[in-house]
């Protein structure tokens, strides 16, 4: 196909390439995203609530549109998600699926919620016991937060909390797990060390910690 004034082409439309580019979704799903549908329809089975994390917008919107194709009742909040105090009062906000979320009976067994949205804001606990991460970013501070939706003093201290962590092997999956858990490593070094103050998202390079000492150890 030829471009017309001032439009560029990187790939012709006509092509194999580019029909699998543009099409991609309807040829085939991810493989990750296969197996994440199969542990969902075990949860749904079983009649367990999950929530799912992702970071990225096209991918949570591709987990959203993918369990509703297969007829899964679920909802999303991410960062087009209104909040209580800007939304229109027929629009559904964070707090009113969260609270359907974490209603026992009320049907919505399935949230999907990107860290950025959600990590901080979100009690699931008392209701939710299942947490599956379709993918991660290096952001320690809200993958810390995640955890603790649905593990949290105060209601959740004698269920257990399972996380399931989706990963392809030698990718760079491999390389954000090992960072964040580096991270939260010495993350949990300062606040078992007692020390006056501290903040989740201070230590980013490999001296910090004997920095710290040095200034703030009594």
């Amino acid at each position: 196909m030829s471009a017309k004034p001032g439009e560029v082409h990187i790939i012709d439309n006509s092509s194999d390439l580019s029909r699998i580019i543009y099409d991609y979704e309807t040829l085939e799903l991810p493989a990750k995203l296969e197996y994440l549908l199969e542990l969902v329809k075990q949860f749904q089975e079983q009649n367990q609530k999950i929530v799912i994390w992702a970071n990225f917008i096209g991918t949570l919107e591709l987990i959203f549109n993918q369990l509703n194709k297969k007829g899964f009742y679920c909802k999303l909040i991410y960062g087009k998600t209104p909040i209580e105090q800007t939304s229109l009062e027929e629009e559904e906000t964070r707090e009113r699926i969260r609270n359907e979320f974490v209603e026992p009976t009320s049907g919505l067994d399935i949230l999907i919620a990107n860290p950025a949205a959600c990590a901080e804001s979100i009690s699931l606990h008392k209701t939710c016991y299942h947490a599956i991460y379709y993918d991660l970013s290096y952001n320690c501070g809200q993958y810390l937060q995640s955890l603790d939706r649905i593990h949290r003093v105060g209601g959740s201290e004698t269920m257990q909390a399972n996380y399931y962590f989706l990963q392809y092997d030698n990718t760079i999956d491999q390389d954000i797990i090992a960072n964040l858990n580096k991270k939260a490593n010495k993350m949990f070094q300062v606040i078992d060390g007692d020390y006056n103050i501290y903040s989740m998202d201070m230590f980013e390079e490999g001296d910090e910690v004997a920095a710290y000492e040095r200034l703030f150890k009594e």
